[in-house]
C-alpha cells in the first residue's frame, strides 16, 4: 500500500510485505524526506492463506505497526 507523496520530496505512506523475510515494514516519510521506519517480524510467514490484522498508527512523531499481536514501535521526525 502506499499513499500520498511520489517522490522523497512529498509526503507519504507505505506498507510493504516481505514475506520471504516473515516480515512488515510501514514507513512514513515527512517534509524534506525525514521518515520513521517500523518493522515486524515473526517466526511464522504472514503468507499461511489465513487472514491478519494489520494497524498503522502515527501519533505525533511515533509510528506503532501491529500485526496480528506483533508490534513495532519507533520514534522519529516525519513531520506532515
Amino acid at each position: 500500500m502506499w499513499a500520498y507523496g511520489h517522490d522523497a520530496v512529498n509526503p507519504q505512506v507505505w506498507i510493504r510485505a516481505h514475506p520471504k523475510d516473515n516480515k512488515i515494514v510501514a514507513r512514513v516519510e515527512g517534509e524534506n524526506g525525514h521518515a520513521v521506519t517500523a518493522t515486524v517480524e515473526t517466526p511464522a510467514a504472514f503468507a499461511d492463506g489465513e487472514w491478519h490484522f494489520l494497524s498503522l498508527v502515527r501519533e505525533g512523531n511515533a509510528v506503532r505497526l501491529t500485526v496480528d499481536d506483533a508490534r513495532a514501535t519507533t520514534t522519529g521526525y516525519a513531520r506532515m
